[in-house]
């Protein structure tokens, strides 16, 4: 009935669906695997699917199990949980991964304690790195080699990766001289605008609002917690050159970074969307003032909203009661240089 209903779809979408319908229906795992390969492999919502209904069939017990390594007799195996921007919990063979780990750099020539440095802090060496020592609660093991060999493979991997964040460095810092000799000869002077960044976690979001930032001539950008920034190559695919003509500095939380610019006498103005907040248009921005945008989905940390002097909002008309981060910011960047009599 499957392999019959699969023939009727003649779109991606209608393929989806059918797939759907047939993994939730049919308990067998080769049965799971003839859909799969018959309708998600050529749909672009193939890995959205895949990862939701494989978990629905390896939940029905023993018989739907594709997984010869994990435990059977019905029992329940759950997916392993981790939380972005916390280090992943180790087991008991972390610290012996470690250990082989740091001896094969060192004998590739690379200094293991250099990945606890501020330098490789969120960078794909130091994720390589962790994931090794770290794995996934619930990863299938790897029985074709030994710790000793996954170790040395693993260096190969972190060693070429810590050299690419050197260069990435290198060249991040040669750039931004080049921009600020650049800025100097053409007499550019900074407005007193800050954007502060709290756990934004989309690099492309952040690039946007770094190009935004570099065109309405920002005094800086503050990133806060898990938000990338400078030097990080995602960035660059919405920011261009942006991240090096706009300064930047890195809190840890976003309430550090609004204590040390209230100290600095910078008005903070968080933009979220309360019951207490006000139309972005009926509010003064004294100079200098720092916006604060918030994370994609949970907005500024409460906390943070008391800390500020005053919530803004841009008004909506629609079913969604708020925009885009990136496509939220320009709209009160430029209306504060209106205000300040630049446009």
């Amino acid at each position: 009935r499957a392999s019959e209903m699969m023939k009727m779809g003649k779109t991606g979408v209608n393929r989806v669906l059918l797939a759907t319908w047939a993994l939730a229906t049919l308990p067998r795992p080769s049965a799971y695997s003839v859909a799969l390969s018959s309708a998600f492999c050529s749909h672009p919502a193939a890995l959205f699917h895949h990862s939701r209904l494989r978990r629905t069939c390896e939940q029905r017990g023993p018989t739907a199990r594709m997984n010869p390594n994990r435990p059977q007799g019905g029992e329940r195996v759950m997916p392993a949980t981790h939380f972005v921007g916390t280090p992943r919990e180790g087991d008991d063979l972390s610290p012996e991964r470690a250990s082989l780990l740091d001896a094969a750099l060192r004998d590739a020539g690379q200094d293991p304690e250099a990945l606890r440095t501020e330098e490789f802090k969120g960078s794909s060496a130091l994720r390589a790195y962790s994931t090794f020592v770290n794995p996934r609660a619930n990863r299938t093991p790897n029985n074709r080699e030994t710790l000793k060999e996954g170790a040395v493979r693993t260096s190969v991997q972190v060693g070429m990766l810590m050299r690419e964040q050197r260069a990435l460095i290198s060249e991040y810092l040669r750039n931004v001289d080049a921009a600020a000799s650049d800025l100097v000869e053409k007499n550019v002077v900074p407005h007193p605008l800050v954007l502060v960044l709290d756990n934004v976690r989309s690099a492309h979001n952040v690039g946007s609002i770094f190009r935004t930032a570099e065109t309405a001539c920002v005094r800086e950008i503050v990133t806060c917690g898990i938000t990338p920034h400078p030097p990080n190559e995602k960035l660059w695919k919405t920011a261009l050159s942006a991240t090096h003509y706009v300064p930047t500095r890195h809190f840890e939380s976003a309430l550090e970074a609004v204590a040390t610019l209230k100290s600095e006498g910078v008005c903070v103005i968080g933009m979220e969307t309360t019951s207490r907040s006000l139309s972005y248009t009926k509010v003064d921005y004294p100079q200098p003032t720092a916006l604060i945008l918030g994370n994609e989905i949970t907005g500024i940390d409460t906390l943070v909203m008391e800390a500020c002097d005053v919530l803004v909002e841009i008004p909506t008309f629609g079913i969604k009661n708020s925009l885009n981060v990136a496509s939220a910011a320009p709209v009160v960047i430029f209306e504060v240089l209106r205000r300040w009599g630049h446009l």
